[in-house]
């Protein structure tokens, strides 16, 4: 739970702060200590303007899937596309 409150609350990490997978891998450890009890990872590249493609956005949610189970710390993981949110269907 976080300091400010006993209300289990919930992040959209966007594409978790950063183009670089390394980065993203400890942004979400930092993420995990300030105690939320969930978050988002997106298939968008707000550096870019852009979808990543499949493979890569993939990736990125395996990453975040391997680093929560690594952390053993109860996180609500979601993957969310944002393909109709950004007019791309397929």
């Amino acid at each position: 739970m976080s300091v400010a409150t006993d209300i289990p609350t919930n992040a959209g990490f966007e594409n978790g702060y950063s183009e670089d997978i390394i980065d993203v891998v400890e942004n979400i450890k930092r993420l995990a200590e300030t105690g939320i009890a969930g978050f988002s990872i997106e298939d968008f590249s707000h550096e870019h303007r852009q979808l990543y493609d499949f493979s890569e956005a993939i990736e990125r949610v395996q990453v975040a899937v391997e680093t929560v189970a690594e952390l053993g710390v109860p996180l609500v993981l979601g993957a969310r596309a944002e393909n109709s949110l950004r007019g791309l269907m397929a």
